[in-house]
């Protein structure tokens, strides 16, 4: 950022010039496994600018909005573990923050998208009642139409996808 100004004091006028650079880092930091870590201060960190030192000034926690595709194997092998998959999917939905977007999307013998990307969570939970579990396992399909969506969404392209 870059500024100026003049001051007039007692007829005199003074001039001066400033300039400031402000630069934000967004960084996540994760273990080996993917989970992130917290509590981290600014100690904790070094920041370099063509191999020097730069003082960090500032270190904040923001939540962001999320992205997450619920890919549920409804196929015959899932028959006795559907009692246990359709709770956990509900009970993810449940924990969504108002800006997160997902959609669901259910695979046997094909994949389908039963809810396309939304914020309503609620639809996903709803959509997940009355399903039932058989047909032969069509997974390799299922995770490429996913991706598929994922990328196709230029609303998500940016977001950080689980």
């Amino acid at each position: 950022m870059l500024g100026s100004g003049r001051l007039v004091a007692g007829g005199e006028k003074f001039s001066t010039s400033v300039s400031s650079r402000l630069v934000l880092v967004p960084v996540t930091v994760t273990d080996r496994n993917g989970k992130s870590i917290s509590g981290l201060q600014r100690e904790h960190f070094q920041l370099l600018e063509d191999s020097q030192s730069r003082e960090i000034l500032s270190l904040t926690r923001e939540e962001g909005a999320m992205g997450l595709g619920i890919v549920l194997d409804l196929s015959g092998s899932m028959r006795h573990k559907v009692r246990y998959a359709l709770p956990a999917a509900r009970a993810i939905t449940g924990l969504a923050g108002a800006q997160d977007e997902m959609f669901l999307m259910t695979f046997a013998d094909r994949p389908e998208m039963r809810v396309p990307i939304t914020r309503d969570h609620g639809w996903i939970a709803a959509s997940l009642g009355g399903v039932q579990a058989e047909g032969n396992t069509a997974l390799i399909d299922a995770v490429y139409r996913a991706l598929h969506e994922v990328r196709a969404n230029p609303r998500i392209g940016a977001k950080r996808w689980l």
